[in-house]
């Protein structure tokens, strides 16, 4: 049965005492790997390409050092990546390697914009293997002043039954040809209208915008967000409200009328004594400020023990029978809850499903 709480104070101290204990900023004893680009890569030209002369690389990432979350060892236990050297200069070596070879003279010249490129690992049955891209491709034919082409905006998925970290180069260099295709088919295929633009105006028009108030403030109001903007505005605008218990760990959200009516609330998340937290299906997710974003607050060490106790037991049950390994394994679930990211609209098996780690900052939703 539900139980109705009257002091929202003491319903987010009982259930959320444990996550505010593992809520740390990232600190640089925490542990690093390193992505690996392909040493000798294979990529041609598309065939009928126009003429390219060079291909440029600038990136406006929110974060160019931590890219995300991988797993490690034999427990599994989830580690931050880095690109091995400063992420321009990483990536543009590699787009060199590519396809110095089919530059031609008087080509036009390509700019790409990256503007997100994230991380991440799950396992399980399988390993999955995450990449987040999104780009914008501009081109010149007098050196100077770009045009805009097209843009990317997907993820790519590799699964396999060993370690896949390894592949994360590999994948990169895979969204790089991705993006070179549709480069040059949309300017073989159309005439290209738009206004030019210097690469300053380019880099102004794709920057991320970072002087949103929940960015740029120490001080969290209090009160729960109607919607994603309320959060970025650091102003919520739902300062009445009354959590109900739906079990040990879930929570919604009322809001009694003057004429003894009971609203259920649809919030977005709230502050509370200070502390954030996402409202994902009825669960109160702890977020906290990282870089120029928000990250889910006890993400690594939740999804380390979560992996190093599933290791366990499976280890432990190898003599038992389907049922009760399946049974003690969503036990398991149920104690240490871990979002996915359900906003890819071609990925719909849970299974395939990426863990959540952080907020999109252009919609507000879970993603890595």
């Amino acid at each position: 049965m539900q139980k109705i709480f009257l002091s929202a104070s003491l319903i987010i101290a009982v259930l959320f005492a444990n996550a505010q204990k593992d809520s740390k900023p990232v600190e640089d004893t925490e542990e690093f790997t390193t992505i690996k680009m392909p040493k000798f890569p294979i990529a041609n030209f598309p065939k009928k390409s126009v003429k390219i002369a060079a291909i440029s690389l600038v990136q406006l990432v929110r974060d160019s050092v931590q890219l995300g979350y991988v797993l490690k060892g034999m427990d599994y236990h989830v580690v931050h990546i880095k690109p091995a050297k400063p992420l321009t200069a990483f990536l543009q070596e590699q787009i060199e390697k590519m396809y110095k070879n089919d530059y031609k003279e008087g080509g036009a010249k390509i700019l790409w914009v990256l503007k997100e490129l994230r991380v991440a690992e799950k396992t399980g049955m399988m390993e999955y293997a995450y990449i987040k891209f999104s780009a914008a491709a501009y081109m010149a034919s007098n050196g100077y002043q770009y045009k805009p082409i097209t843009s990317v905006d997907t993820v790519f998925v590799k699964e396999s039954s060993g370690d896949v970290t390894a592949w994360h180069g590999e994948s990169i260099q895979e969204a790089f040809k991705f993006l070179l295709k549709q480069t040059v088919k949309v300017a073989a295929d159309q005439q290209l209208t738009a206004e030019e633009m210097t690469v300053d105006q380019i880099m102004e028009h794709n920057k991320p915008k970072l002087d949103m108030p929940v960015l740029t403030t120490a001080v969290y109001n209090e009160g729960a967000y109607a919607n994603f903007q309320e959060f970025l505005d650091n102003k919520p605008s739902v300062l009445l409200y009354q959590p109900v218990t739906l079990g040990k760990r879930k929570v919604k959200f009322i809001q009694m009328k003057s004429d003894n009516r009971v609203d259920t609330l649809n919030v977005w998340g709230i502050c509370k004594n200070g502390e954030l937290y996402k409202y994902e299906e009825d669960y109160l997710i702890p977020i906290e400020k990282q870089g120029n974003g928000f990250i889910v607050s006890n993400y690594v060490k939740l999804a380390s023990r979560r992996n190093k106790s599933s290791l366990g037991i499976m280890f432990g049950l190898i003599g038992v029978i389907g049922d009760e390994l399946i049974k003690a394994n969503e036990e398991k679930k149920q104690k240490e809850k871990l979002m996915l990211v359900k906003s890819i609209p071609y990925i719909k098996n849970e299974n395939k499903q990426p863990q959540a780690s952080c907020i999109d900052m252009k919609t507000g939703q879970l993603s890595f």
